[in-house]
This record gives structure tokens, sequence and C-alpha cells, in this order.
């Protein structure tokens, strides 16, 4: 048994070898199209998008992690002062017996 393939053939040629899918108006477009693209700065733009929406990504998480923990940087807690307490013979509310 004996396997023959087809010629290797890309999307394009493909799609030009079928005439009932492409009418000759879109054919001629696809192939303004072919003819005035360059893959590899097609590639460069899509890896600079990528590379930009991943910096957004890095940027947004550490502003928010900068804004949560804000309070822990600048110890606002810790360089409160004390607030005074009652001593122990001093009642912060009054009784309620008789005593």
């Amino acid at each position: 048994m004996i396997k023959t393939y087809d010629k290797a053939r890309t999307p394009y040629q493909r799609l030009l070898a079928h005439s009932d899918v492409l009418d000759d108006t879109d054919a001629r477009r696809l192939a303004h199209l072919l003819d005035t693209t360059n893959p590899a700065a097609a590639r460069r733009a899509v890896a600079d998008f990528g590379g930009t929406l991943l910096a957004r990504v890095r940027h947004k998480t550490v502003t928010r992690r900068a804004q949560a923990a804000t309070v822990y940087r600048s110890k606002t807690k810790l360089n409160q002062p004390a607030t005074k307490r009652a001593n122990q013979d001093e009642s912060t509310t009054p009784s309620k017996r008789a005593s």
C-alpha cells in the first residue's frame, strides 16, 4: 500500500482552486492583500501588541497591590498615638446596681 499526497499548497492557493467559493472581485482583493502584506512585519506587530497588553496587565496588578498596601507601607495605624484607656477604678458606663 502506497500513500499518495497532494502537492503542498497555501490556503490562498487552495481557495483559488475552488472557483465556486470565490468570485473575481474577492480574488482580486485577496491577491492585492497578499501582495501588500509583509508577514514579518505582521508578526512583529502582533508581538508588540501582545507585549503591550502584558505590560498593561502587569501594571494594573502592581497598581492594585500598591493601593491595597498603602496603609501597610505608610504604617498609619502603627504611628497613631495610643488612645487613653480608663483606669481600673474609673468606669466608662454607669453601674446598674445600687451597691
